[in-house]
């Protein structure tokens, strides 16, 4: 991950978990704010490459406030940890982003925003990409 790091927001009630999880995000080298509630993360300005969200915390459901952060634009990326196994809620996470269960491990999850950043990556290269076939030869003298 060269330049900026990217700023992943895990949403996580269980302290334990949220210390596990930061940890391996830090160790991978992402930049890493953690909160543990609905109503923390809904106090939040600032913006995030991707969102880790359980979707039960003990003050409402991961996934309607994933959903609001991605239609704010807050967050560009959803992934949910969750051990969850109530079927509406998983149908509702399935249709925001990718869930991983936490019985599959944090490696998994590492691999699910691995998966989500691979592609803004991509996307990123080819946008400057354009910009580099795009400028001048005096441009790209100054950049030299």
């Amino acid at each position: 991950m060269e330049g900026n790091p990217i700023r992943v927001l895990v949403v996580e009630d269980d302290i334990e978990v949220s210390r596990a999880v930061t940890r391996q995000l830090r160790a991978h080298g992402y930049e890493v704010v953690v909160t543990p509630s609905c109503a923390t993360t809904e106090a939040l300005t600032c913006c995030f490459d991707i969102g880790v969200f359980d979707i039960e915390l003990s003050d409402g459901n991961g996934a309607d406030l994933a959903a609001t952060l991605l239609a704010s634009g807050l967050v560009d990326n959803v992934v949910f940890f969750t051990a969850t196994t109530f079927g509406p809620y998983l149908r509702q996470a399935v249709a925001v982003g990718q869930v991983v269960h936490k019985r599959d491990g944090i490696e998994a999850l590492v691999h699910a925003l691995a998966d989500e950043v691979g592609c803004r990556s991509v996307s990123t290269s080819l946008v400057v990409a354009k910009d580099d076939a795009e400028a001048t030869p005096d441009d790209k003298k100054r950049s030299a």
